[in-house]
């Protein structure tokens, strides 16, 4: 590894330790927030941001075991196939 990849990762494991970082748990609110579950298009147009600000956030909340893959549907944004995410029963 780098030593970005090194400095990176140090930096994640530091968050993690803290609990989740505020775009992780804005994007979570969203999620919560709705019954049914909503795809990456949605949440970005809920809060706001590019699709790319919050790719990001649900691969990382899935790695936490925090969120999971509901299944697929059209989007209501795209009107293309798209995964759908929810909370992980606990």
């Amino acid at each position: 590894m780098t030593q970005m990849m090194l400095t990176s990762l140090d930096a994640y494991r530091e968050l993690e330790k803290k609990g989740l970082a505020l775009k992780q748990q804005e994007v979570l609110d969203v999620i919560k927030r709705y019954i049914e579950p909503i795809c990456n298009n949605e949440i970005a147009k809920v809060l706001g941001r590019e699709i790319n600000c919050i790719t990001g956030r649900v691969c990382e909340l899935r790695k936490l075991g925090i969120i999971e893959a509901k299944g697929k549907r059209l989007s209501n944004i795209t009107f293309k196939k798209a995964l759908v995410w929810g909370l992980v029963k606990q």
